[in-house]
C-alpha cells in the first residue's frame, strides 16, 4: 500500500476500536475520509454486500484495531507511533501495554457497562495493572520529547492511542450515569480514580485528554446520545 493512497474509514464515532485508528491517523497526519456507520443499528445492504460481507463493524475488536495501529505506525515512521526496529525493547513495551489494556481494561469496561452490569472493583483492578506499567514522570532534556508522561516514556505511541478511547468512555459513562452497573458503582469508581493511589493514572488521563488527536476524534454529545439509547 502506498503511503499516499486514499484511506476511507467506515466507522462509528461510538466505536472505541475505530477511535483508536482515527487517533493514530491524526497523529501521523494522514488524510482520510470517514463514512459514518451506526454501530448500534443494522448495517445497510450496500455495506454488507460491497464493503464488509460479515457485517463486522459492530464487532470490530480491540485486537483488530491493534494490528491496524501497527500498520499505520510502520507506514509512517516519522510519527513516532511505534519505536524504531533497532529498539526492540521499546517496541515490546508498546505491545505489552496494549495487551494489558485489551486484557485487563477493555473487557472489564465492557462487562461493567454490559447487560448484567459488574462491580467497579474489577475494572479498577484492571486500571491498577495498567498504571503499574506507566513510567515515572521526569524532566526531559529533549525539547521534542515529553519526559516520560506517555505509556512508553518519550513519545505518544499507539499504546496511548489504544488506551485513550477506553478511559474516555469509562469517564463519560460514569459522569452521565450511563450503563447497567449497580447503583452508585459509577460514583465509587470515579472516587477511587481520584484517590492518591491513582495519582499517576490521573496525570496520564489529563495528558491524554489534552492531546489534540483525542480531542479531534471525540464527540461527547454524540456519544452520550448513542450510549443512552443503547444502554437504556
Amino acid at each position: 500500500m502506498s503511503v499516499n493512497q486514499q484511506i476511507t474509514l467506515y466507522n462509528s464515532k461510538a466505536s472505541s476500536a475505530g477511535q483508536r485508528v482515527t487517533i493514530a491517523l491524526e497523529e501521523a497526519k494522514v488524510p482520510y475520509t470517514t463514512y459514518p456507520i451506526e454501530i448500534f443499528a443494522p448495517k445497510p445492504v450496500w455495506y454488507l454486500e460491497k464493503i464488509n460481507p460479515p457485517g463486522l463493524t459492530q464487532r470490530f475488536s480491540s485486537n483488530h484495531a491493534s494490528f491496524i495501529l501497527e500498520f499505520i505506525a510502520d507506514l509512517h515512521p516519522h510519527s513516532n507511533l511505534l519505536p524504531p526496529p533497532h529498539d526492540p525493547v521499546a517496541r515490546a513495551k508498546v505491545r505489552l501495554f496494549i495487551d494489558a489494556v485489551n486484557t485487563h481494561v477493555h473487557k472489564q469496561y465492557t462487562a461493567f457497562m454490559g447487560r448484567a452490569g459488574g462491580p467497579h472493583t474489577v475494572l479498577l483492578d484492571g486500571l491498577r495493572r495498567v498504571q503499574a506499567l506507566l513510567p515515572e514522570l521526569r524532566a526531559s532534556a529533549d525539547a521534542d520529547a515529553d519526559g516520560g508522561k506517555w505509556a512508553v516514556e518519550m513519545h505518544f505511541t499507539i499504546a496511548d492511542a489504544a488506551f485513550a478511547p477506553i478511559i474516555a468512555r469509562v469517564e463519560l459513562a460514569c459522569r452521565y450515569g450511563i450503563g447497567r452497573y449497580g447503583e452508585g458503582e459509577n460514583r465509587r469508581l470515579m472516587e477511587a480514580l481520584e484517590a492518591l493511589e491513582f495519582a499517576r493514572m490521573k496525570r496520564y488521563r489529563e495528558d491524554l485528554y489534552a492531546r489534540e488527536s483525542l480531542r479531534a476524534t471525540w464527540d461527547e454529545e454524540y456519544m452520550v446520545v448513542e450510549f443512552k439509547k443503547y444502554f437504556a
